[in-house]
C-alpha cells in the first residue's frame, strides 16, 4: 500500500519537478474536473489558491498564504489536502460561500522538498524516460520479427511458433506494417 501511495506522489510531482527551480519547491495543480466543466457552463470560474506544503518529519504542514490563518496538518499528503480544503471551507469571513469555494477550488500545490528527495525524483523521471525508450525499441524489434515470420507462415502457424493466440499476432501486426500476403 505504501508503494501505491509513493507512486501516486511521484506521478503527481514529476511533471512539475522538471520545471522546478532550484529552490526545492514543486508546483502541482489539482482541481475537480467535473466541477470545472459545470462552472464553465454556468459562467462561474472556480477560485484558485496556492497551497504550501512543508514536510515536518511526521507529516505535512500546509497553508494558504492568501487566506490569513488558513493552516492545516496531515500525516500524509492526501490527509493534508483534505484538511486544507476543510480549513478553506471555514474561511467564511474572507470568502463568503466558503464551503462551495473550498469544494470546487483549484489548488496549486507548492511542495517544499529536501534536496535529496528532489534529486531522487529526478533520477526516477530519467529512469522512466529511459525505460519508455527501451520498451518502444523492443516493441518495434518484436513487431518486425513477428512480421518476418508472418510473411512466411499463416497467422495461426506464427502464433503456434510464438506460443500466443492468432488474435495476439493479428493485433501486433496491426500496430506495425502488414506483411505481404
Amino acid at each position: 500500500m505504501a508503494s501505491s501511495a509513493a507512486t501516486t506522489l511521484i506521478d503527481a510531482v514529476m511533471p512539475a519537478l522538471a520545471a522546478a527551480p532550484s529552490s526545492g519547491n514543486v508546483t502541482v495543480t489539482r482541481g475537480c474536473p467535473e466541477q470545472l466543466q459545470r462552472d464553465k457552463l454556468v459562467g462561474m470560474a472556480p477560485r484558485s489558491f496556492i497551497v504550501r506544503f512543508e514536510p515536518d518529519g511526521g507529516g505535512w504542514h500546509v497553508s494558504v498564504p492568501s487566506l490569513q490563518g488558513c493552516r492545516a496538518w496531515g500525516r500524509s499528503l492526501g490527509e493534508a489536502r483534505r484538511h486544507i480544503r476543510e480549513a478553506i471551507s471555514l474561511c467564511d469571513e474572507e470568502l463568503g460561500n466558503a464551503v462551495r469555494i473550498a469544494r470546487d477550488a483549484i489548488l496549486e500545490e507548492d511542495i517544499k522538498l529536501p534536496t535529496n528527495v528532489r534529486g531522487a525524483l529526478r533520477r526516477i523521471e530519467r529512469a522512466r524516460e529511459q525505460r519508455a525508450k527501451i520498451l518502444e525499441k523492443l516493441r518495434t524489434e518484436e513487431r518486425e520479427a513477428v512480421s518476418e515470420i508472418a510473411a512466411t507462415f499463416s497467422l495461426r502457424d506464427t502464433a503456434a511458433l510464438l506460443g500466443v493466440s492468432h488474435q495476439a499476432i493479428k493485433k501486433q501486426l496491426a500496430k506495425g506494417r502488414r506483411p505481404p500476403k
